[in-house]
This record gives C-alpha cells, sequence and structure tokens, in this order.
C-alpha cells in the first residue's frame, strides 16, 4: 500500500492482497475513508466500535461528521486521535529501518478450503517458507501465530 501517511498507507495495503499494488493519492484519502467502517482504522476496537454504534456512528464519515469537542468528552485523549483519522491526519512517522518483530508468510484462495488435507498440506508449505526465512535471516520464533481470515472479513487466531 502506497499513500502520503501510515494511516492510510496500512488501509492501502490490505485493500489489493495478496499480490496487487494500492495507491491512494492525497486528493482520494477523505473519499476512500468515508465509507468505511470504523473498526478499519487504527486504534479502534471492538469495544469503541460498540460504543460508536450506539451513538449510530458506524463509518468514518460518521465520525468525522463529529466534533472533535464531542469526542474528546466521550473518548478522552483517543477522541483527538480519532478526529484526526476520521479526516485523513495521520503524523507518526514511518520507520523504515526498525527491529524486526516478525516473520510470517500469507495466503489468499480464490475459494475457502474445506479439504482437511489440503489445509494441512498447505499449513506445512507455509511453515517451510518461515522456516527458511528465520533460517536465512538466523533469527528464532517464540510464538507460532496462525490465522485464517473468510470472506466476510471475520478472522480467527490462535497463537502456540
Amino acid at each position: 500500500g502506497v499513500s502520503y501517511n501510515k494511516l492510510l498507507a496500512k488501509l492501502a495495503s490490505d485493500w489489493r492482497k495478496p499480490q496487487g499494488l494500492f495507491v491512494i493519492p492525497p486528493e482520494r484519502g477523505l473519499a476512500f475513508l468515508a465509507p468505511l467502517p470504523v473498526g478499519k482504522l487504527h486504534g479502534v476496537g471492538p469495544a469503541t466500535v460498540k460504543k460508536l454504534s450506539a451513538m449510530d456512528v458506524e463509518t468514518v464519515l460518521d465520525l468525522r461528521n463529529l466534533s472533535r469537542e464531542f469526542l474528546v468528552t466521550h473518548f478522552g485523549k483517543s477522541g483527538g486521535w480519532f478526529y484526526d483519522v476520521a479526516r485523513a491526519i495521520d503524523e507518526r512517522p514511518v520507520q523504515p529501518s526498525r527491529q524486526r518483530k516478525s516473520v510470517g508468510t500469507e495466503r489468499t484462495f480464490s475459494k475457502n478450503l474445506e479439504d482437511r488435507s489440503v489445509m494441512r498440506t498447505t499449513l506445512q508449505e507455509m511453515a517451510t517458507q518461515v522456516a527458511a526465512r528465520l533460517q536465512a535471516l538466523n533469527l528464532a520464533g517464540h510464538t507460532v501465530n496462525i490465522k485464517a481470515r473468510f470472506p466476510d472479513f471475520t478472522t480467527v487466531t490462535r497463537a502456540y
């Protein structure tokens, strides 16, 4: 994902997975954000989504229609962040050379997998890829995370 700030670049990176490039230029930032569910925004977790929903705030555009004062009153310091990100304002610096915290691989399928043997084989292939990358980087892991995302974007994760 490519854009003019960290918030939009991160959202863009999820837009055309697994191999597409998605660019959000400055003149499209607000329009891109407007229809998104508020839960897509960095820092807006399930509890906040529920609280916003009770206020009839479902989309970023709904959030954008609220004043900074209202948001700070109801969400404290986070309210100021919500006000800014609804307007595509994100001053966080991009740190391209930070220390690596994880190594992984993802695969998107055109159809849901239903055959357990295909699932096992695919998982084994992916684990082998990650192991090879760890070895090449001379790293070791502590935790294995598995994530499954469904067509409606429901996500299930497990850590071992």
